[in-house]
């Protein structure tokens, strides 16, 4: 889902530019290029800009710039460092000559460059990741220019004295790899996305395999552990092919994820480990106590989690799509993150009362599960834990729940139904984001607060009353809640925070109760359908955008009690008829009221001309003078009344 808006959206940022340069740099540091902004092709990075010699690539300076298709620097570059993500997605890229000044390339610097075909290590490089070429699809070497920090061995690179193989060309052709007897640590990603390979072996020595080393190899079915390895880190056969994993006599560490994506995998075997033990293929502690892995690819469509089971790892079941039922015996008290994330067969669960905890992203994507029975000893529910479980159409919520995690049910299109007991008290956020077919929920006074974004993007809400419990209303609370018509505050609420109801475009009314003292900026932002709202007498400052882009709103009383109308409040509030000042006349921001409706009639009880010179517009403004009106109003009613005793008088006669 997309991340909300900053709170800064008016603000304008500046970045110094140099017309006679394609290149952005850092006003506070003009030795540092933050941006690229020429045609493409082939470039050279100048070594000065503006008389600054240029030291750094900043982060992200390059990132997608699709249009570069080489890359060199002037001979006296003084470059040192290419930043995070600095040429991300440059996907032309066929070639860069990287200057002997450099010392350090830094994360996904060059990541999803898929045309370059090899990399040359300058002399003085001391700091490289091996992810800073993931993802390009071609590099098929690298080269080394004199280096002490690196080495090479048939284009693959590893470091000086070959103990860590740093990176393997995801493009080289080879569909076999031994890997040297020299090597003790696999590092991370040094084997990401190398498609080719079908068979690695490792010899006796290798100690540790990084994180992700081998993701993305999916043409990949076969890999031998040698007995001397002891550590495997997180994600390491992400999306390969394997079918079968034998654990080797001495790992002692698997971290979490460790064979989640491997939707191929169809057994576990153990070549004597003592810290693991197996169970039809199926990967455990030594005791059985926890269920570490299960084969993803099994063709089982059934599985009963032993009874010796206390606690189901992280990412236990990831991908596990043949499954359509799992039964959890009494003794799990502890599902882990991600447990059975994407089974995309499971169709209904039950969670026995031994479970006290469910964790984040559980069942994360499980889209055919329509049933899940949640006994009431679980007493927390991890973040997105239902998220995108799209036939999932009712679900009650245990009283042993004090907390609506994160983006619980995001996603859940067919939910039409929850019940949420007494016993909660906190609502995260993105809880009901693009709940298409759920239009209201019943909130309890049990709820003290709904977190920042709490309803952000629950499409299908139509109508929702607020509970008297609640003091304030979050920033982004509502946004993007395109349905909702109709919404009411209690007396309890005081503040209603920053683009609280940002882009509700149905929202047509709205009362605001005395007890509110503050409305944030951009609260009421886009609010297309709005066509009146009443301004509690409590409000001292109307703030920057509160009600921009009102569209439909006609009319506006402004209370005595404000003081301050801040910039772009009421711009493109194009069909106000009337606004009304009640009294002293407020301080007002710039464009506070630009692109209103023409001829717009503004009433004051006596107008200045201080007064006027505030209220600006680019409209044409019409101004009442309501004591004056009253005067004539009275003078009118006046004469009336003399006419009336005139023609009285003449009657008698």
């Amino acid at each position: 889902m997309n991340k909300i808006i900053n709170n800064k959206y008016f603000e304008r940022k500046h970045i110094e530019k140099f017309v006679e340069s394609d290149y952005d740099v850092d006003p506070n540091n003009p030795n540092i290029i933050v941006n690229y902004t020429g045609p493409g092709g082939d470039i050279t990075i100048p070594s000065q800009i503006n008389g600054y010699n240029i030291t750094v690539i900043g982060d992200s300076a390059f990132k997608y710039k699709t249009t570069i298709m080489s890359v060199t620097f002037n001979n006296d570059s003084k470059i040192i460092s290419i930043g995070l993500n600095a040429f991300y997605e440059c996907s032309s890229l066929t070639n860069i000559t990287f200057p002997d000044s450099l010392t350090s390339i830094g994360l996904y610097a060059f990541t999803g460059c898929s045309d370059l075909t090899s990399i040359n290590i300058p002399k003085n490089l001391q700091l490289m990741r091996s992810n800073s070429f993931l993802d390009c699809s071609k590099l098929t070497e690298f080269n080394i220019n004199d280096n002490q920090n690196y080495s090479l061995i048939d284009g693959v690179l590893f470091n000086k004295n070959q103990t860590i193989l740093i990176a393997y060309p995801a493009g080289k052709s080879n569909t076999e790899y031994n890997i040297p007897n020299t090597v003790i640590n696999i590092g991370h990603h040094s084997f990401y996305g190398s498609s080719n390979l079908s068979n690695i072996t490792m010899l006796n020595g290798v100690t540790s395999i990084g994180v992700n080393a081998f993701s993305g190899c999916t043409n990949l079915t076969s890999i031998t552990f040698p007995d001397s390895l002891t550590d495997i880190y997180t994600n390491p056969f992400y999306d390969t092919g394997l079918t079968s994993i034998t654990i080797p006599k001495n790992l002692k560490l698997m971290s979490r994820n460790m064979f989640s994506g491997c939707s191929k995998l169809i057994e576990f075997n153990n070549n004597g480990n003592q810290n693991y033990s197996l169970i039809d293929g199926v990967l455990f502690n030594n005791t059985q106590t926890q269920l570490i892995a299960y084969p993803a690819g099994k063709p089982n469509t059934k599985y009963n989690i032993p009874n010796t089971v206390t606690t189901i790892r992280n990412s236990a079941f990831y991908r596990s799509a043949n499954l359509t039922s799992i039964i959890i015996q009494n003794s799990v008290t502890t599902i882990e993150v991600g447990s059975f994330e994407r089974c995309s067969g499971l169709t209904s669960i039950t969670i026995p009362d031994s479970v006290t905890t469910i964790g984040n992203f559980v069942f994360n994507y499980c889209k055919k599960l329509s049933s899940i029975t949640i006994s009431n000893s679980v007493i927390n529910i991890g973040a997105y834990a239902f998220n995108s479980c799209t036939k999932l159409s009712s679900i009650t919520i245990p009283n042993s729940v004090a907390t609506i995690s994160e983006g619980l049910f995001s996603n859940c299109s067919s939910l039409t139904n929850i019940t949420i007991p007494d016993s909660v008290n906190i609502i995260g956020g993105y809880v009901f984001y693009d709940c298409i077919s759920l239009t209201n929920v019943t909130i309890p006074n049990s709820i003290t607060t709904i977190s920042e974004a709490g309803f952000y993007g629950w499409i299908g809400l139509t109508s929702i009353n607020i509970p008297n419990s609640i003091t304030n209303i979050a920033p982004y609370t509502f946004y993007g809640c395109t349905n909702l018509s109709n919404i009411t505050i209690p007396n309890s609420v005081t503040s209603i925070d920053y683009c609280t109801f940002l882009g509700c475009s149905k929202l047509n009314n709205i009362i605001i109760p005395n007890s509110v003292t503050t409305i944030g900026s951009g609260a009421f932002y886009n609010c297309t359908q709005l066509k009146s709202i009443s301004i509690p007498n409590s409000i001292t400052t109307i703030s920057r955008g509160t009600f921009y882009g009102c569209t439909k709103l006609n009319n506006i009383i402004i209370p005595n009690s404000v003081t301050n109308i801040e910039l772009y409040a009421f711009f493109g509030c194009s069909s106000l008829n009337n606004i009304t000042f009640t009294g002293t006349f407020p301080n007002i921001g710039k464009e506070a009221f630009n692109d209103i409706k023409e001829n717009v009639i503004i009433y004051h009880h006596s107008w200045s001309a201080e007064d006027r010179s505030k209220f600006k517009s680019n409209k044409r403004i019409i101004f009442i003078d309501l004591d004056l009106l009253n005067i004539i109003k009275s003078t009118i009613l006046l004469i009336n009344n003399i006419t009336l005793i005139i023609i009285f008088l003449m009657s008698l006669h």
